[in-house]
């Protein structure tokens, strides 16, 4: 799997918490690396590299065997 997540930064947590969840009633999710971590464990993928970015997170993962 590749995959992006979306990590809580300061210039574009209240936009994005405004446009999405007040306006657009659609809920938002904010990640960190070790919540990451636990997500993919949890879903059965054994190796992940995950790359930090600016604003959120880049993952490959691959299944257990």
């Amino acid at each position: 799997m590749v995959a992006s997540f979306p990590r809580w930064t300061w210039t574009k947590g209240p936009v994005r918490k405004v446009r999405y969840e007040v306006i657009n009633n659609c809920p938002i999710f904010d990640y960190t690396e070790e919540g990451l971590k636990r997500l993919l464990a949890d879903s059965g993928f054994a190796r992940t590299d995950i790359k930090v970015g600016k604003s959120g997170f880049l993952v490959r993962a691959d299944r257990k065997p």
